[in-house]
């Protein structure tokens, strides 16, 4: 189990975001406890990416412009 991650999701989309709930699912699943921050402010987001969603990773852009299922985000939450 991994500790200490820190989780960012800029996406406009609040909680009916598809990618948020299997984020949520995902983190579930796994058991971590991953500090965990959805950005949804629309400047925030265009400061960041062009194409979102994106999800980082301890800082890491781990994917951008695609929403990714929960199985997708179970095997970048589990790479060191």
């Amino acid at each position: 189990m991994r500790r200490g991650i820190k989780v960012e999701l800029y996406d406009f989309l609040c909680c009916h975001s598809p990618m948020y709930n299997d984020l949520v699912k995902a983190i579930e699943e796994l058991g971590i406890y991953p500090d965990f921050d959805k950005i949804t402010d629309v400047d925030e987001i265009f400061r960041i990416t062009k194409n979102p969603p994106a999800l980082f990773v301890d800082g890491v852009l781990r994917s951008e412009g695609n929403y990714l299922n929960k199985e997708e985000i179970k095997k970048i939450l589990q790479e060191k």
